[in-house]
């Protein structure tokens, strides 16, 4: 997902689309972007006016992703579910919205499990996202940071009644959930602050759910400060170990402020891994890097 500019082999003048999807073909090492729904020698012209910062999914061969009114702070408004059954040719707006007055969430991310989703070890999809307190700019870091986790039955992804948040664990530890959005309860919490647009990916070479997003500096709210937090739990709703808190790759303009991994190009079982990062200045593009797990 892109916006904002022409996709792979475009400008901001040429094929320029606010909502872009590109197909990424090859391996980490020789891959190519087509430009499918909008950008320049598109398969098929853009007809959607917003943002899709979140991961997407798809599930037995339909694609499904939550769009934003937009890439400023208009996007907090509401995140809203799209589906195309032609591989991203042509999209259909759901009756799923979630609405930050109401919800006080931002920014919905589709929880990764593999290809098509067949890794799954229930049957859920998870949506993460930030609860957001102020709505100002993109351009901050929301404190206190608090991450919210969402789930629907697979077969009821299209039914906005069925989802449920994250209301904390009963007194086996059992998760528990609840329709109602003030019943919700972090499933992670950071004081310096978390960006809006975290993302979730289940490892399976680690049997491990692996959480990315930007941090704050601690000093104050600025974001995309290149300041990458990595953890790690057993489950989607934690408890979170964080394994890395620290400035992403320094030989690089300090921009960077979406991380997400290709679940397509892990190799031994995840524990290997490509990394695909966008940003601001020069980061304000696709990019990759390769990197590797180690345990202890």
């Amino acid at each position: 997902m892109w916006g904002d500019g022409g996709g792979f082999g475009g400008t901001e003048a040429d094929g320029r689309a606010s909502f872009g999807v590109a197909r990424i073909e090859g391996d980490r090492h020789n891959y190519r972007g087509v430009n499918r729904f909008g950008g320049k020698g598109a398969h098929c012209r853009s007809t959607i006016t917003g943002k899709g910062h979140g991961a997407p999914i798809s599930i037995g061969g339909v694609l499904y992703t939550w769009v934003t009114p937009g890439a400023g702070a208009e996007g907090y408004e509401r995140f809203t579910l799209h589906r195309s059954r032609d591989k991203g040719c042509t999209w259909t707006r759901l009756g799923v919205a979630f609405v930050r007055s109401r919800d006080h969430i931002s920014y919905g991310s589709f929880v990764q499990f593999g290809r098509d989703n067949t890794a799954a070890r229930d049957a859920y999809i998870y949506t993460v996202a930030t609860e957001v307190t102020d709505t100002s700019t993109l351009l901050i870091v929301q404190r206190p940071g608090r991450v919210m986790l969402v789930r629907v039955p697979a077969a009821s992804i299209a039914d906005r009644g069925a989802y449920e948040f994250f209301a904390g664990l009963d007194s086996s530890g059992e998760p528990q959930w609840s329709t109602d959005a003030a019943d919700r309860i972090a499933i992670y919490k950071d004081r310096d602050g978390v960006g809006p647009f975290p993302q979730m990916t289940f490892v399976p070479g680690l049997d491990r759910m692996v959480y990315a997003n930007q941090h704050g500096s601690g000093s104050d709210d600025a974001a995309a400060q290149s300041l990458l937090t990595l953890a790690e739990a057993a489950q989607p709703w934690g408890p979170w170990h964080v394994f890395h808190r620290a400035q992403f790759f320094p030989g690089i303009e300090r921009s960077v402020f979406q991380w997400n991994f290709a679940p397509k190009w892990f190799r031994n079982g995840g524990r290997d891994f490509t990394l695909i990062f966008s940003g601001n200045g020069s980061n304000d593009s696709w990019n990759t890097i390769d990197g590797a797990f180690t345990t202890q």
